[in-house]
């Protein structure tokens, strides 16, 4: 899986980070799956950006709640036309300060990033 990972190929970085975060065939390491998940889904992974927004908007061991990355994430995948993720950010945004809001929405517009499904 790791090899899948270090050859830049999106899905290996999501499936690499989803071991790493569930600790299947290893240690549990909620931090270091995180970072292959993000990375998967600064490629356009639809799928990783909500995973990342729900890590985000839950928090996790390691993992502090960051209701403007959750947002943001969300908003980026929602793009896509991922249902789950539109819902997601309806209910999010009410949560956060105008600031903030705006500030999610400032970067996930500027994320220009073609999907992949």
């Amino acid at each position: 899986a790791r090899l899948g990972a270090d050859s830049g190929d999106a899905r290996g970085m999501h499936f690499y980070g989803m071991m790493l975060y569930e600790g299947e065939g290893g240690p549990r390491n909620r931090v270091e799956g995180l970072r292959w998940l993000t990375r998967a889904a600064e490629k356009g992974l639809v799928h990783a950006q909500f995973n990342v927004a729900r890590i985000y908007e839950r928090g996790d061991e390691g993992v502090p709640i960051n209701l403007g990355q959750a947002l943001q994430w969300y908003l980026i995948a929602a793009r896509s036309g991922d249902a789950e993720a539109q819902e997601a950010a309806r209910r999010l945004q009410p949560q956060l300060s105008a600031s903030a809001a705006r500030t999610a929405e400032a970067r996930a517009a500027a994320f220009n990033i073609a999907p992949v499904s």
